[in-house]
């Protein structure tokens, strides 16, 4: 069973600020439910949803890369490149 946070457990996990925490939860980017009975919403996030949230999704056979686009490499001035 998954660990309950609130969205003020969230924003320090994260160091985000819970305006957006919130904002995440509201907009149904952030998998959330909302326990308020009255008009205020209070959210609550299952710790396996914060999980998969910030989890980047896997490179799978479903990505194609776009010919011609190639990724910037940075290069360090002050660092040997050795390959």
């Amino acid at each position: 069973m998954s660990k309950i946070l609130t969205t003020g457990d969230v924003a320090r996990l994260t160091g985000w600020t819970i305006e957006k925490v919130r904002a995440l939860c509201e907009s149904g980017k952030l998998p959330a439910i909302n326990t308020s009975t009255g008009k205020r919403p209070r959210w609550s996030i299952r710790e396996c949803d914060l999980d998969a949230y910030l989890t980047p999704p896997a490179r799978g056979s479903h990505f194609v890369p776009q010919p011609g686009r190639r990724r910037r490499q940075r290069i360090d001035a002050d660092v040997a490149q050795v390959f």
